[in-house]
């Protein structure tokens, strides 16, 4: 019996495996096209991307999406799997409205985008058993593995990898849910020739499972290859449309003929033939031009007079010659760039004529969750910020004031309190902190830097689940932190244990909370991980002096103590404080905390973005 996903002969099943699932997936609505784009236009500022096409893709075909960098192909692949909103115009996969119904478009449609990376610290076997979890008739990972040459590289770390190797590991993440749609987008840029066919070759194994294909691309070779049909793009607009023979015959390249005649040659002899358009003379060749049978009406003219053929070589016309009788350049001659960004803002898409047929939304399994919480409490260790930070520090510090004499010793400007008995609070707000303001932020604004939240947004994995898991781990270093430093305070330093327990958890909840949900804000509006940083390090000084780490509250000036109690810190330190000596945390130290939860938690769901 063969491996879950396979198929005899060692080929990995990644079609829509209409047979073996029946039911399972969405089907091509009676009559449709499985890819129907009409009218589309997508523009970024005064600059036009893709200005009005039109086309269809018809169940099982692969049609190549052709043209220079920046001619709009990247921008009709996005709005096709619902990456990027059309100013205008109508996009329908599978029936479907990739915005409207983006949940269950990505349960059938596998992708593999022109850029971006994967965490640099997840092994090769880990990244593909996590996107595995999303789907719920998935491909062998250990297969997939063997067909794209990475089987040598399962126990290596993403970060080791080669250019190739990631370009190969990132078309099989689009093809392991064995989609019924997939989307490419420059699958074999960074290739060696010998990786490029063996990607080809794969391509040719989805095309006969039933698998349609748009396949965007600047590489003439591959779409004259692999392609059913290609649409020319230039400037956003579709110069031509057809099958690679129809483009290259339609534009007038015809064939040509090239040999050597073993004795003198009269040209009337080829140029009264009607195949024959015209002759030339390159040294000893002769290069013959038409169109129709014409080497068989050349060869059998000449061997009519007599005469041999020596090195015969049969040129057809191709799709760089109808680009370039279409465009008047070659995709050489253009300016490599990329397509713009996409605004912030844009108009809604056309949607009056939308006929979506009506399937449950689903979910992936559970297990999807537990896999994704797994790879990031993996992550979380190999690259151990916020254990550092979160646990690390504040330990360190305890250890550090336990360990000076005057810091064991009651003040009367402390209200008889000792210094340890003053910082064990701050040093539980540090730990929120740390790990509110670096910790959770800074992972997620990498993310987005690296691709890596895009990826996922085409995957059937809900976005909310990645926040859910990052919150989720750092609100357990959060309490292991808080427990080994009451525990070691207590054993080790002699420090009281807090005297009112409810109040305590109180606290420290909305205190992590409030931490939290400011770092999900900072993670929602930096663009990269260092701007993550510095914007958690730009909260992170101030508020720790609020919360008393440099000066304790209790010997602040009477403003500044004032302005302390009302900010997060301050008030969780006040709270914290009043739990450890008996009392019941005041009710504006829990409003205050409260408030900032709310207030930064709809912050950075307003302003959270994927990429």
């Amino acid at each position: 019996m063969g491996a879950p996903g396979s198929t005899a002969g060692g080929r990995v099943d990644v079609g829509n495996g209409r047979p073996e699932a029946a039911g399972s997936r969405p089907e091509v609505p009676a009559g449709g096209p499985a890819v129907e784009i009409a009218h589309l236009h997508k523009a970024y500022g005064t600059a036009v991307a893709v200005d009005g096409i039109s086309f269809t893709v018809t169940d099982g075909e692969i049609v190549g999406i052709l043209g220079p960098n920046g001619a709009g192909k990247t921008t009709i692949a996005e709005c096709v799997i619902g990456l990027r909103r059309p100013d205008a115009g109508r996009v329908r996969v599978l029936g479907l409205d990739p915005l409207a119904d983006g949940a269950r478009l990505h349960e059938v449609v596998g992708v593999q985008l022109q850029a971006g990376q994967l965490p640099a610290r997840l092994r090769v076997r880990e990244i593909l058993q996590l996107y595995r979890s999303f789907y719920r008739d998935p491909a062998d990972a250990g297969e997939l593995l063997e067909v794209f040459g990475l089987a040598g590289k399962r126990d290596a770390f993403y970060g080791s990898l080669s250019g190739g190797q990631k370009q190969r590991l990132s078309i099989a993440l689009a093809l392991i849910g064995r989609p019924a749609v997939a989307v490419l987008d420059e699958m074999t840029t960074g290739l060696d020739p010998r990786a490029r066919h063996a990607v080809w070759d794969f391509i040719d194994t989805v095309r006969d499972r039933g698998t349609t294909m748009m396949i965007v691309t600047h590489f003439m070779d591959e779409a004259q290859r692999l392609c059913d049909r290609v649409a020319l793009i230039d400037h956003g607009r579709i110069v031509a449309i057809g099958t690679p023979a129809q483009l290259a015959e339609e534009a007038g390249g015809g064939k040509r003929v090239r040999f050597v005649p073993d004795k003198p040659l009269d040209d009337q002899l080829l140029t009264g033939l009607p195949e024959v358009t015209s002759l030339d003379r390159q040294g000893r060749h002769v290069v013959v031009s038409g169109s129709g049978r014409l080497i068989n009406a050349v060869i059998l003219a000449l061997a009519g007079a007599g005469v041999a053929a020596d090195d015969v070589e049969l040129e057809s016309a191709t799709l760089e010659d109808a680009f370039i009788a279409l465009t008047g350049s070659r995709l050489s001659d253009e300016a490599d760039g990329t397509e713009q960004e996409e605004p912030a803002r844009q108009t809604a898409p056309d949607r009056t004529s939308a006929t979506t047929p009506v399937w449950p939304a689903r979910v992936p399994p559970r297990a999807a969750f537990r896999e994704l919480l797994r790879t990031e409490s993996l992550l979380a260790l190999r690259q151990p910020t916020g254990l550092a930070l979160g646990l690390g520090l504040p330990v360190l510090l305890l250890v550090i004031f336990g360990s000076i004499p005057a810091f064991g010793k009651p003040h009367s400007t402390l209200g008889g309190l000792t210094y340890f008995d003053v910082y064990l609070p701050i040093l539980v707000a540090l730990v929120f902190a740390g790990l509110g303001l670096f910790s959770l932020p800074i992972p997620l604004a990498s993310y987005r830097e690296l691709g890596i939240l895009r990826r996922l947004s085409t995957t059937p994995l809900p976005p909310s689940w990645v926040l859910a898991v990052q919150l989720i781990i750092n609100l357990c270093l959060a309490a292991a932190a808080v427990v080994i430093l009451v525990v070691t305070g207590v054993a080790a330093f002699g420090l009281r244990a807090p005297q009112n327990p409810a109040g305590f958890l109180i606290a420290s909840v909305l205190s992590a909370t409030a931490l939290l949900a400011i770092g999900l804000w900072i993670a929602a509006i930096a663009r990269t991980g260092r701007a993550g940083g510095a914007t958690g390090a730009g909260f992170f000084y101030p508020l720790m002096f609020f919360a008393g780490l440099w000066v304790p509250q209790q010997i602040m000036p009477p403003v500044l103590r004032d302005i302390s109690h009302y900010t997060p810190l301050g008030a969780s330190v006040q709270a914290i404080q009043d739990s450890v000596q008996g009392t019941f945390p005041s009710t504006a130290a829990l409003l205050t905390m409260a408030a900032y939860t709310i207030m930064f938690g709809y912050l950075a769901v307003r302003t959270f973005r994927w990429e």
